[in-house]
């Protein structure tokens, strides 16, 4: 009989502590500020009052309402203009284009905190996140035809590469703001494994697990051709 109450009780005190979890659950959930699209897709609280309405995960520039485009014009002189400058002078003299075209006129699309503008017929991208804004995604649309095939013409390849690893180190230092040993930074020619002939693949502070990628935010990627422009980038 003892036993039995004892059973009871410890079910008795179960149920009352589930109970009791689900209340504070249900409290704490419903107490919880709901971040605005706008705050989401800038990674955080923004000086900005007036959220984007209705913005979805994903959102060409056509869809984009008079309020949003007002707001993304704020946004662009604010925070994505700076981030451009500073990405373009970091790497003057190798890009395909004049930062100065980067204008509101070519955005393209949202997704998730990621800005696509195209430039022609190159895609660029940057990532607005609760850390901050950067250049997050740069490739002519050659450059992506190149890198996904090899020559079939039997000509000796060219593999010389036409950057140092001592003027790399200057470029990502300058555009990340991060310190870098030389070390750090790969060089392969791409004449090995694609149809860019005497280009260079550089990669800046990659680190691989099990033969993957780890994704870290010091971490960036680069493609030149011979002529040592950037056709291709990722940080």
């Amino acid at each position: 009989m003892i036993m039995k109450n004892k059973s009871l009780i410890w079910l008795f005190l179960l149920v009352g502590i589930v109970a009791v979890g689900v209340l504070i659950f249900t409290f704490i959930h419903h107490k919880e500020p709901q971040k605005t699209p706008l705050e989401l897709l800038l990674g955080g609280k923004t000086n900005y009052t007036s959220p984007f309405p209705q913005i979805t995960v994903n959102k060409p520039a056509s869809q984009f309402t008079p309020d949003e485009k007002k707001l993304l014009e704020q946004i662009f002189n604010d925070r994505f203009k700076p981030a451009i400058d500073k990405w373009a002078n970091a790497y003057k003299g190798h890009l395909p284009f004049d930062a100065s075209i980067i204008t509101l006129d070519k955005f393209y699309s949202v997704s998730a905190g990621l800005y696509t503008f195209m430039i022609g017929d190159t895609t660029f991208t940057i990532f607005n996140g609760r850390k901050g804004t950067k250049v997050f995604y740069m490739m002519t649309r050659q450059a992506a035809k190149d890198l996904n095939s090899i020559p079939t013409d039997g000509k000796p390849r060219n593999l010389t590469v036409p950057i140092t690893r001592e003027e790399v180190l200057k470029m990502a230092e300058a555009d990340t703001g991060l310190h870098y040993e030389l070390k750090d930074i790969v060089i392969r020619p791409t004449a090995k494994f694609s149809n860019i002939d005497g280009g260079a693949d550089v990669e800046v502070g990659i680190k691989y697990e099990n033969g993957m990628e780890l994704v870290r935010a010091d971490n960036l990627s680069f493609v030149m051709d011979s002529n040592g422009m950037i056709v291709s980038y990722q940080h």
